[in-house]
């Protein structure tokens, strides 16, 4: 159980590191008259999903190439002498 709210808590802080750089959301503080400040948590989901969409697409694209340089039969092996 600690094990998985590690993960979670790993997860939360890659996407929050990842978000930052991304430009996936962006934190203001306003401060007001009565000496009080008031902050603001704006999420573009429209960004995420541009750059998610890149991304996979960017995978895809390397996989494929993965794959049409793989040999379609694998190379033959010198007997082994002991």
């Amino acid at each position: 159980m600690r094990n998985l709210v590690f993960l979670a808590f790993l997860a939360l802080v890659v996407f929050l590191i990842t978000g930052w750089f991304m430009d996936w959301y962006s934190i203001t503080g306003v401060g007001a008259a009565d000496g009080k400040r008031q902050y603001q948590f704006e999420i573009d989901t429209s960004k995420i999903k541009q750059d998610l969409t890149k991304g996979r697409d960017k995978l895809n694209n390397t996989m494929d190439a993965v794959k049409q340089d793989a040999p379609t039969s694998p190379r033959p092996t010198a007997p082994l002498h002991f």
